[in-house]
C-alpha cells in the first residue's frame, strides 16, 4: 500500500515525539496537513497552524483567514450546529463569561462518526459561524481530547481558552452524542441547569 506524503510526515512527527499520546490524533481530528515537505508544521483550510520546535514543543498559532482560505474538504464545514448534532457521537461542551463577567458563551467540540474534530461557539443569543478546531488552540485541545473515551458523561476542567476565542470557562462537560436519555441526559442537563439555565436550553435543543 502506498503511503501518503501526510501518512508518512505523521509517522515522522510521532516519531520525534514518542510521549505526546494526543499529537497524532490532534492531527488526525482536525484535519491537518503539512505544510511542503516538512513534518514539523502543520495547517487547516484557513492557516491555522501548528508547529513543532526543536525543544520537541508544539505550540498552536491563528491566523487572520480572510482571503487565506484553501480548499474545504469538509462538506459540513458551514453546517448549523443542529446538524452538526445529528452527525456527531460526542461533545464536549463549555460555559465561560466574557470579559464583563456575562454568562453569554457556549463553546461546543463536536466529533463527528467521520472522525472530524468540529467547533462552533454561541454568544450573546446567536449561533457565530463554525471555526476549525485548531483556532481553539493545541493547550484547549488536549483537555478536552483526553475525555474521548468517555462513557455516558462527565465534567471535565478547562479554565480558560486562549487566542481569538478567548473566554474565561466556568464549567465543561464531556458526553456521548446524543445523551441517552433513559441514562443521563436528564442528569446532565440538570447540572447545566444549575450552571446556567438559558445555555442549558441552548443545548438541550441540539439533542
Amino acid at each position: 500500500m502506498k503511503v501518503t506524503p501526510t501518512k508518512k510526515a505523521l509517522e515522522s512527527l510521532k516519531a520525534f515525539l514518542p510521549n505526546d499520546e494526543l499529537i497524532g490524533t490532534i492531527i488526525e481530528l482536525c484535519d491537518l496537513h503539512p505544510v511542503g515537505k516538512s513534518w514539523r508544521k502543520w495547517t487547516d483550510h484557513l492557516g491555522n497552524f501548528l508547529h513543532v520546535y526543536s525543544s520537541k514543543k508544539a505550540v498552536s498559532f491563528s491566523q487572520n483567514p480572510l482571503g487565506n482560505e484553501g480548499i474545504i474538504t469538509d462538506v459540513y464545514f458551514k453546517a448549523p450546529p443542529s446538524k452538526l448534532a445529528q452527525i456527531s457521537s460526542w461533545a464536549f461542551i463549555s460555559f465561560g463569561k466574557d470579559q464583563t463577567n456575562a454568562f453569554n458563551t457556549l463553546y461546543v467540540w463536536f466529533l463527528g462518526r467521520d472522525k472530524r474534530l468540529r467547533f462552533c461557539s454561541f454568544h450573546n443569543g446567536t449561533w457565530l459561524k463554525n471555526e476549525p478546531p485548531l483556532i481553539s488552540g493545541i493547550d484547549t485541545l488536549r483537555p478536552v481530547l483526553k475525555n474521548l473515551g468517555v462513557k455516558g458523561y462527565r465534567q471535565a476542567d478547562i479554565l480558560h481558552i486562549k487566542g481569538p476565542v478567548a473566554m474565561n470557562i466556568t464549567r465543561s462537560w464531556a458526553t456521548q452524542w446524543p445523551p441517552n436519555f433513559t441514562v443521563h441526559e436528564q442528569d446532565l442537563i440538570g447540572e447545566m441547569n444549575l450552571c446556567n439555565q438559558a445555555l442549558a436550553e441552548v443545548v438541550k435543543g441540539l439533542i
